[in-house]
């Protein structure tokens, strides 16, 4: 993977990394150096999630916190799932912390569960997913709903349309070079 990041800066092309925030901390942070954006999953914010599904949330929270500290573009994904990890107080602890800790300009995706494979619970409805939305737009500026058929643009604080959004295509249109709104010229990401 480092190989391949140092490559794309050969030729001037930005590089992400998807990840569960899993990563043992030396190569982790040898990554950052030539990684540009992050996405990384975050599937409920307590031990004993983590503990059924594997792994550690302070681990991911360490992730977390150095990409932010680096000044990386991070994304976090959250798969709502019913039964799971859709208790609200912890969600709202989630999403304060977020704001708190990596910043309230980070990207939230809260992505809709559906049946798939081992895990049998019901997907997660529409309805659920658009009061996670709103609870988390209290706290962020930055928060899409994903696997729900809602479209979601990305807009300044100011009202300028920045990124277009129709399913996977996404649509640079009010975002400067640097990352800038071309209205407001606040910072929107480093780019």
């Amino acid at each position: 993977m480092i190989d391949v990041a140092h490559l794309a800066k050969c030729y001037s092309k930005k590089t992400m990394m998807i990840s569960n925030g899993l990563i043992e901390k030396e190569p982790f942070l040898e990554l950052t150096t030539c990684i540009d954006a992050f996405s990384i999953d975050l599937k409920g914010f307590t031990e004993e999630i983590y503990s059924k599904l594997g792994g550690t949330l302070e681990v991911v929270k360490k992730t977390l916190k150095v990409i932010a500290e680096r000044k990386k573009h991070l994304e976090i994904e959250f798969l709502l799932v019913p039964e799971l990890n859709d208790d609200r107080e912890t969600f709202i602890k989630m999403v304060k912390w977020i704001k708190d800790e990596l910043g309230s300009n980070i990207v939230l995706y809260i992505n809709g569960y559906y049946l798939s494979y081992k895990l049998k619970t019901l997907a997660t409805e529409k309805k659920l997913l658009l009061e996670f939305y709103k609870l988390a737009k209290k706290y962020l500026n930055y928060v899409y709903l994903g696997n729900a058929g809602v479209e979601m643009d990305t807009v300044c604080s100011c009202g300028n349309l920045l990124i277009l959004r129709d399913g996977w295509n996404i649509e640079m249109v009010g975002l400067s070079e640097n990352g800038k709104c071309n209205k407001c010229w606040e910072k929107i990401v480093d780019m």
